[in-house]
């Protein structure tokens, strides 16, 4: 009886933790993720470099010391779960820092950490100068969204005491992200707290690491069947992240960034969609429809939400459309063409153009 009520007990406690889902109790399975890093050259996934994060507005996050081919690039996540360098948190003296949020494009999809725009950005600014030393953070994770992005400077990149904020903005920040949790079904023929006591034993003596339960995203297709983007419809949108998708999100994202960033005196650069050529869709909210009836594109309606915040704003789409008059380049010659990416030359562009804009605005020490 004193065992079958502590088993009772245990599954009411258990089930209790999975509904208010605040770590998620439950796993998809569990996975040796040192034997990932025992071999570099192996082919990952995005899902095989992230974990689940406590954070609701976060929701994933890299894994720290990941190593693989990822896009067919060699990826290494950081001891602090970034793509890039050990910084120290305790930021140096004599020392300028910029940290970096974003999503894909600022990650560098397909291309190497060095060739990255950041990257480009650090060597440039330390080239350039002889006594203050230039850290330029990336944290930025493949999939985010504009609140993802400010949530992570909240809790992760306002640690390490930046000067400077580089937001990466896309058109495809209003959507939800890749991954979302999975939110749990429960049944009656199944034990969840069995199966957590038996989780935790394996975890103790093979030293293994719990993959977090997260699924793909929902998302919509084109006419003829394909992947077209994540949802951001809200009738689509499941209820509890409703509040990260859509362009109210971007709106309370963006003042959320400038009311952060301005009482701790740190400026803002927002690195605009490359694509300025790509037109707002009409979207559905609640049971309305709205749609626009201009032409009007994801650039100049997110400069539209900013108007009177303390930003300052940078259009890539100047800096390649010059390189390709120069050099008689065409765009495709400037993306990863598997994965519709900036490239490393494309990188090299913005990498430029940020480090000329942050020079002519008296952006830098």
């Amino acid at each position: 009886m004193t065992i079958f009520l502590f088993f009772l007990i245990g599954e009411l406690i258990t089930r209790a933790f999975l509904y208010f889902d605040k770590e998620n109790l439950e796993y998809i399975h569990i996975e040796k993720y040192d034997e990932i890093n025992k071999y570099p050259d192996k082919e990952v996934s995005l899902i095989e470099i992230i974990k689940l994060s406590k954070n609701r507005k976060i929701i994933y996050e890299l894994r720290p010391n990941v190593t693989g081919v990822y896009t067919k690039k060699n990826v290494k996540i950081n001891s602090r779960g970034l793509r890039d360098y050990e910084y120290t948190l305790e930021k140096p003296s004599n020392t300028f820092r910029i940290v970096g949020i974003g999503d894909s494009i600022m990650f560098g999809l397909g291309i190497d950490l060095e060739d990255t725009f950041l990257k480009v950005l650090e060597r440039k600014l330390n080239e350039n100068s002889n006594s203050i030393k230039y850290e330029v953070v990336n944290f930025a994770v493949p999939g985010y969204n504009t609140v993802m992005e400010v949530e992570t400077l909240k809790e992760k990149a306002i640690k390490y005491n930046p000067d400077l904020v580089i937001l990466s903005f896309s058109s495809n920040d209003m959507h939800l992200p890749n991954f979302i949790k999975n939110k749990i079904k429960f049944r009656l023929d199944k034990s969840y707290f069995y199966d957590f006591i038996l989780q935790r034993i394996s975890h103790l003596r093979q030293k293994e690491d719990l993959k977090a339960r997260l699924i793909g995203s929902p998302f919509r297709v084109d006419e003829n069947g394909s992947f077209y983007e994540y949802e951001s419809e809200l009738l689509n949108v499941p209820p509890e992240y409703k509040d990260l998708v859509g362009w109210d999100s971007i709106k309370r994202a963006l003042k959320d960034l400038n009311d952060f960033t301005s009482k701790k005196d740190i400026k803002v650069i927002v690195l605009l969609d490359y694509s300025d050529n790509e037109i707002i869709e009409p979207y559905i909210r609640n049971n309305d429809y709205y749609g626009y009836s201009e032409k009007v594109t994801y650039n100049q309606e997110v400069k539209k939400h900013a108007k009177g915040y303390k930003f300052y704003w940078l259009d890539p789409f100047f800096g390649f459309s010059e390189y390709m008059n120069k050099n008689n380049a065409t765009f495709s010659d400037l993306i990863v063409s598997e994965i519709d990416h900036p490239n490393e030359r494309f990188n090299q562009i913005i990498g430029n153009q940020l480090f000329n804009f942050l020079v002519e605005n008296n952006l830098v020490g």
